[in-house]
């Protein structure tokens, strides 16, 4: 019977060690592929800012200023404001979305923040405020429309 008992006490640190050895390897691979979305998102930034400052005027997709679009979101219009300074957007924000459900718009919102950060209206909806992100993003889309030279 102690026999046993040792064996299976062995047999727990073994499991426990094992688990553990796991448990910081997954903890170092989550740090190196943190570090490796933000290296990628710095690179992507610089690539940005070398694009526009090679650009001449003419180059320019959209023009400077403040533009205002609409789209349909979950509950009625959504209008946003988007701030573009050479091709590049500064600022999103909403100016109304008076009959947009408040609970689905808070989880929306985060989608202007991709889109600045990305620089591109080509990004995923927010899963459960699907219909609120996509008027936002669709909003940002027809302001830019009415941007482009």
């Amino acid at each position: 019977m102690n026999r046993y008992f040792i064996i299976r006490v062995v047999a727990l640190l073994i499991v426990l060690s094992t688990l553990f050895v796991y448990q910081s390897k997954a903890k170092e691979w989550e740090e190196a592929q943190a570090a490796n979305q933000k290296e990628i998102a710095e690179v992507e930034a610089y690539n940005r800012m070398v694009e526009q400052a090679s650009k001449t005027e003419s180059e320019f997709l959209y023009n400077d200023g403040t533009f205002e679009g609409s789209a349909q979101g979950f509950g009625g219009t959504i209008t946003v404001s988007v701030e573009l300074e050479k091709d590049e957007i500064k600022n999103l924000s909403i100016i109304s979305a008076g009959k947009e459900d408040e609970a689905y718009l808070s989880m929306a919102k985060s989608i202007l923040d991709t889109i600045i950060e990305k620089q591109s209206t080509d990004v995923d909806t927010i899963s459960g405020a699907t219909y609120s992100s996509n008027g936002l993003k669709n909003a940002v889309v027809d302001a830019l429309g009415k941007a482009k030279k």
